[in-house]
């Protein structure tokens, strides 16, 4: 039981002051029964709403921070250094040997590219027609890739499972049997062929480093025939490069002594430059003078399935021949045995000027015992 203390008598006193000091006494008494601290000011309600509609904004906007940080720290740890580029490319240039091609994806990374030094000319494209061109062709495909190059896979489905794969950090690589080398390979044998323009040899000899060939004399003379890289997909590769001829011109491209098998593959289509101008052309793909299949191209180029607005612009439908530089199958059963004349003598349907902005590649896929690829 607490007890107040009776006020006692003082000049200052006086009823008023009797009943401040009793209820000073009483709430202390009360304060002590019940064990409880002073209780604080009431607060504006305002006050409280303003601070629980302020937490509830802060509360989605940290969470971003920490998603995007925790993001963050997991791309970097995907970003290869230049450390596992170099370790990727050094053991794709001793597993490909003098035999085999290496494929980068994604197609645009230039790291390992540069980390491969004089091995880079084994690099072959790998977007495209690279599915239909890799098959058969060399005896060992080995491909670098990196982490964010899963767009670009499918060229590399055909070759079927790896042989072995390693990875480098985030770089992975991979080896697989190539089913060649191929039996010919108009890149191989281009220093070989004959180039003529309705007829007339074309001799005069071009080489400029990457760029080899001939060019045509007369009339012709801006006309050339060349090896070289161009851009006949988003990333290029190594073709032969063609005109597109005159209207009634005929531009041939002929090899002796060829083992053709049962399958000729050939891949013809526009650079960019031949997109944009416009101008349709045809492969006659020709066997000991029979003409054993006709290759039609319109004018298009080969622009990744992402990219909508490029392919608006320079993407014609496939049964009007466009999907740009693709691949085809032509079928030589009939010239399976023995060796043949052949030659690839392309023309223009439309009139226009000479122009260097056709591409051609072909080859004849070679036997392998694992893959039984012939």
């Amino acid at each position: 039981m607490c007890h107040a203390k009776s006020p006692s008598a003082s000049p200052f006193g006086g009823p008023r002051r009797h009943e401040i000091q009793q209820h000073a006494g009483q709430e202390i008494c009360r304060r002590r029964a019940t064990r409880v601290a002073c209780t604080a000011p009431r607060r504006d309600p305002s006050i409280v709403r303003d601070r629980v509609v302020a937490t509830l904004i802060l509360v989605p906007v940290v969470v971003a921070v920490v998603v995007s940080y925790a993001r963050l720290v997991a791309e970097r740890a995907d970003v290869p250094g230049d450390d596992d580029i170099a370790a990727a490319a050094a053991s794709a240039r001793d597993a490909a040997g003098d035999d085999g091609a290496i494929v980068i994806l994604p197609p645009w990374s230039v790291r390992p590219l540069a980390a491969l030094g004089e091995a880079a000319d084994h690099v072959v494209a790998s977007d495209g027609p690279a599915a239909a061109l890799l098959v058969g062709r060399y005896a060992r495909v080995v491909a670098i890739v990196e982490p964010d190059a899963a767009p670009w896979r499918a060229a590399l489905a055909p070759l079927g499972a790896p042989q072995s794969e390693q990875a480098f950090g985030p770089v992975v690589v991979q080896t697989f049997v190539g089913g060649g080398p191929a039996r010919f390979d108009a890149l191989a044998a281009f220093a070989t062929a004959h180039v003529d323009v309705d007829g007339t040899p074309c001799v005069e000899r071009v080489d400029r480093g990457a760029v080899v060939g001939v060019r045509c004399p007369g009339d012709v003379a801006a006309l050339r025939v060349t090896r070289e890289y161009a851009l006949v997909s988003e990333n290029g590769r190594r073709v032969v490069r063609l005109p597109t001829p005159a209207r009634g011109q005929r531009v041939a491209l002929r090899f002796d002594d060829v083992d053709l098998g049962d399958t000729l593959v050939v891949a013809a289509g526009h650079t960019r430059t031949g997109a944009e101008r416009g101008r349709a052309a045809a492969v006659d793909v020709v066997v000991d003078d029979v003409v054993v299949a006709t290759l039609r191209r319109a004018p298009s180029f080969v622009v990744e399935p992402s990219r909508a607005a490029l392919r608006a612009a320079f993407v014609r439908p496939l049964e009007k021949g466009g999907e740009g530089f693709r691949a085809d199958v032509v079928d030589t059963r009939a010239y399976a045995d023995g060796t043949h004349r052949l030659a690839f003598i392309v023309s223009a349907p439309d009139d226009g000027r000479v122009d260097q902005e056709f591409a051609l590649d072909a080859f004849v896929p070679g036997v392998s015992e694992t893959r039984g690829t012939r």
